[in-house]
């Protein structure tokens, strides 16, 4: 176990333990990723490992670079389909534009089919249980109420221990 010291320096080494990165994922879903690897209790707790805010700089996409770097990719890859934050209440979306009222990350939202296919391995790249379903970024927009895939409509809860999903959650 690393001193405090170590702990919270800006030299803090990537994480040891990676996961792929999924098209379709925003930064903010291979951070918790990562932090569920890493046996991190939760993406608030791996941020401020690297001295970041969950909230106000992951969240919102205000370092991708950072995301990217502790995942071993390439910054756009990571920031291609992870909000951006514009003037005036608009966000950009992988070349589209929405109200900043349309993206809700915080919702919880996702496919039970994705889910179920994520952890499956259906597609046929196994990995650790804990890293294996990844955030669509399509989930957090409002206006879509179903997966654009399956065409079954979001679900909130899981539906084996009837928890709500928490953006947090790594």
């Amino acid at each position: 176990m690393p001193s405090d010291d170590t702990r919270w320096s800006d030299e803090r080494p990537p994480p040891s333990l990676r996961v792929r990165f999924r098209a379709g994922e925003p930064a903010y879903g291979l951070f918790g990723r990562l932090a569920a690897r890493n046996l991190e209790p939760s993406c608030r707790a791996f941020a401020r490992l690297h001295r970041l805010s969950f909230e106000t700089d992951v969240l919102r996409g205000r370092v991708n670079g950072r995301v990217a770097e502790l995942a071993g990719l390439e910054e756009g890859l990571v920031s291609r389909h992870t909000v951006a934050a514009l003037d005036n209440g608009w966000v950009a979306l992988d070349g589209e534009y929405l109200t900043t009222r349309s993206w809700q990350p915080k919702r919880g939202r996702f496919c039970p089919e994705c889910f179920r296919e994520d952890l499956l391995g259906d597609d046929g790249r196994h990995g650790p249980f804990e890293s294996r379903a990844f955030r669509r970024s399509w989930w957090d927009v409002s206006l879509i109420e179903h997966c654009t895939v399956h065409d079954v409509a979001f679900a909130r809860k899981c539906p084996r221990c009837g928890r709500s999903q928490d953006v947090d959650d790594a």
